[in-house]
């Protein structure tokens, strides 16, 4: 057998090295070092079970020895022993897989019970986060309290007492601090109240009566009800009053005075106008007095007989500047000067004639300039429209217009160019509708569906009115929607078939999964619950065989070993049975005392053993290791019949 399997080796290595011949060389080394290792291992394996197959009869028995030793050490919870009982066990028989089974099952659970320390940790941590924050806030030290409960709230988030304590806590703790600003609000509202008062009280002293008033609005306004401040603030008005009066009847004395003195010495410099000012500014300060009355009149004659002796002068100067005007064909502004004559000597003609001479000279000349200026800015805005540049030709053209408004040629022209310039926009707008459409539709070709459907959107903007492409619109939406359920359909389908293929090889927790995720796709269609249904009730009749079978080899191999005197071996046996039949751990055996007592094998054994209402416990010593885990549940009939388990199981074995 082992030739011929040498010869299949050969032929396929053959083409192999074909193959490799054709491949670079980093990766010869690398496929020749993968059949290296493959045909090594297969060569220790071969020779694994030569040896097995030397040693047949003393390997199967040494397999079974260790198997179950490995058996017993799962369920005792010594994973690391059982991993390396059964990694002995492949030595003895390599070909059978159940100790490479075995070893991640026994992987498995101390995960778990490493996990279940874990928790039991969290707890811990937990139970002394909420001890210290209780402690906390029954001492009204709600700051530190909310730090500990948070610090609780972290280590189980899913609690809900330390979120309800922090709360709490939290509102305590507003209340606590409420009150003590009020008791200091109100011992700060006294202090603020008396600085007030001792503050007007100051300054009613030194007579600064709005200080005072300014003091006690304040202690009125810190104690609105306390009527001492308001009496004291009526006197300090009163007397402030008092103080105005006389202070303005003097300051009234004083302006009067300084105003005449002004008024006197403006006349004085021939200043008319200011001087009058100043004189009525004195009357109404002191209307009674007849002085200001008699020097306003004096002012009056006085600025006239002075105005009409510069009147001339100025009349005279404003014509010669406006004729040197005219004579440099600056008519604007020597129409303004004309204007400033006539204004200067009203009565005078020579302004008011000239005026007309010049608009007429004016007009002459503009006529002229306009003329150029319209055939000037219509040739630009008809070269504007050649070039199809209609907006800056039609504005063009209005210039034109308000140049020579009663010219009808720029009407027509300008009606032209919006004729023209509608004629393109339509026909821009048609090609840019076309465009889109042309577009949306590649794109709808290529099951690019929403942008095909933007693409129609922007199209049925620019030409609502036409139905085209609202209809390509709808056919979109509807070739999307059918392209969505059948890549649902698809998807729900394969999930189906994988968690099918997962239950014919039994792999129950994976066939859920997938069940599950086909549910998630069509949440209406009942077939995965159905199959999640069916999977759930073949694992447990598939459990139930395994646990039936394991009991029945269990209980037969404590038997012969409690035959055989080991003691030791049958104890954990038999407690394996117990543990797969309680389906709860390990169990605390209720039985009579003196029936067990009586039938002890071991001498001496019966004064370790502690009993509590018909309950055994084995104690520690210090030279014997008992068993550390309670047994937990009654005796049935079934076990009740077999005394000799009972017995085998509280044996002290010395280790």
């Amino acid at each position: 057998m082992r030739i011929e399997k040498s010869w299949v080796r050969l032929l396929l290595f053959v083409p192999l090295l074909l193959i490799l011949s054709a491949q670079p060389a980093f990766a010869q080394d690398d496929i020749l070092d993968e059949i290296e290792a493959e045909l090594k291992k297969e060569e220790e394996q071969n020779k694994a079970q030569e040896k097995a197959d030397k040693n047949k009869e003393k390997y199967e028995k040494l397999y079974e020895v260790t198997k179950r030793r490995g058996d017993a050490l799962v369920r005792a919870k010594k994973f690391d022993e059982a991993i390396d009982a059964f990694t002995e066990a492949k030595g003895y028989d390599p070909s059978d897989p159940y100790p490479d089974s075995q070893i991640a099952l026994a992987k498995q659970e101390k995960k778990r019970a490493e996990e279940d320390a874990k928790e039991v940790e969290i707890k811990e941590k937990y139970n002394i986060a909420i001890v210290k924050a209780d402690a906390y806030f029954k001492g009204q030290k709600y700051k530190e309290a909310i730090g500990a409960y948070q610090e609780a709230s972290g280590i189980k988030s899913d609690e809900v007492y330390p979120t309800d304590q922090i709360s709490e806590s939290k509102k305590l703790m507003a209340k606590k601090e409420e009150d003590e600003k009020k008791i200091a609000a109100s011992a700060q509202i006294e202090k603020e109240y008396s600085a007030a008062m001792s503050k007007g009280d100051a300054a009613m002293k030194s007579k600064d009566y709005d200080a005072a008033i300014t003091a006690y609005e304040g202690a009125i306004m810190i104690k609105p009800s306390d009527s001492e401040p308001k009496s004291r603030k009526t006197t300090a008005e009163k007397l402030k009053a008092d103080e105005v009066k006389k202070l303005e009847q003097e300051a009234t004395k004083k302006k009067y005075d300084d105003l005449i003195l002004s008024a006197d010495d403006l006349l004085k410099s021939s200043e008319f106008d200011q001087a009058k000012a100043k004189y009525e500014e004195a009357s109404k300060v002191m209307p009674h007095e007849p002085y200001p009355k008699t020097k306003m009149k004096e002012c009056d004659d006085s600025k006239l007989a002075a105005a009409q002796a510069s009147e001339r002068a100025a009349y005279d100067e404003l014509i010669k500047k406006a004729d040197a005007l005219v004579k440099a064909e600056s008519f604007d502004q020597a129409i303004i000067k004309y204007q400033e004559a006539a204004q200067v000597m009203p009565h005078e003609n020579h302004p008011k004639d000239m005026i007309i001479q010049v608009e007429n000279l004016k007009k002459q000349k503009e006529d002229t300039e306009v003329l150029a200026n319209f055939e000037k800015v219509l040739k630009e805005g008809e070269e504007l429209i050649a070039a199809e540049k209609f907006n800056e030709g039609i504005v063009k053209l209005g210039e034109a217009h308000k140049v020579m408004p009663h010219e009808t040629k720029t009407k027509e022209i300008i009606a032209q160019a919006q004729k023209l310039k509608a004629a393109q926009a339509n026909k821009n707008k048609s090609d840019a509708y076309e465009a889109k459409l042309k577009e949306g539709e590649e794109l709808l070709h290529a099951e690019k569906f929403d942008e095909a459907i933007v693409s129609f959107n922007s199209a049925k903007k620019m030409m609502p009115n036409d139905h085209k492409a609202q209809t390509l619109i709808d056919q979109a939406n509807k070739l999307k929607e059918g392209k969505k359920q059948a890549a649902t359909q698809s998807q729900f389908d394969e999930k189906i078939n994988d968690g099918e293929e997962f239950l014919k090889d039994n792999r129950f927790d994976e066939a859920i999964a997938a069940f599950e995720e086909a549910q998630s796709i069509l949440p209406n269609d009942n077939k995965p619950a159905t199959l999640i249904t069916q999977t759930n009730n073949i694992r447990k009749t598939k459990e139930n065989e395994i646990a039936k079978a394991e009991y029945g080899e269990l209980i037969a191999s404590g038997d012969k070993q409690l035959e055989e005197g080991k003691f030791g071996e049958a104890r954990e046996s038999y407690k394996g049975a117990l543990k797969v039949f309680s389906a709860n751990g390990l169990l605390l055996l209720e039985v009579d005392q003196n029936s067990v007592l009586k039938n002890l094998p071991v001498p001496g054994v019966s004064s370790s053993l502690e009993f509590f209402d018909g309950s055994i416990f084995i104690p520690q010593d210090s030279s014997i290791r008992w068993f550390s885990d309670a047994l937990s549940a009654k005796v049935t009939e079934k076990l009740a019949s077999n005394l000799k388990i009972v017995i085998a199981m509280f044996i002290a074995i010395p280790l």
